[in-house]
Formats: C-alpha cells, structure tokens, sequence
C-alpha cells in the first residue's frame, strides 16, 4: 500500500494585514538568538517587530 502525501496549498492560508508584535524577555543568549534568526536566517523583519527586554543595562546575561 503506497501513501500519496497531500500536496501543500499554493495560497497561504493567513495573510497577515499588519506586523506581528513578539516580545522576547532578557537579552542573554536566548534572546540574542532569536533577534538573529528573526532578522538574518528566517529574514521576518518585514512581518514581526521584535522587542527586548531585559532587566540589566548590558545584554549577554550573567
């Protein structure tokens, strides 16, 4: 028995009208990392406007 998968939709199912707001909290690595994908690797500026925050003046954590 064979299983065709089904083929993946042409048209995205959300087109999303505004940028998407994501708020990251701290600016140690986690957060660093994710500043970085969403801008450089996924290339998403143009649809999430990323914020973060973190309790210390520095970034990069303890």
């Amino acid at each position: 028995m064979t299983i065709t998968p089904e083929p993946l939709l042409k048209k995205p199912a959300f087109t999303p009208t505004r940028k998407m707001r994501v708020v990251c909290i701290g600016a140690g690595f986690g957060g660093l990392m994710i500043a970085d994908k969403v801008q450089h690797e996924l290339k998403l500026e143009d649809e999430i406007d990323l914020t973060i925050y973190d309790r210390n003046a520095d970034i990069g954590g303890t």
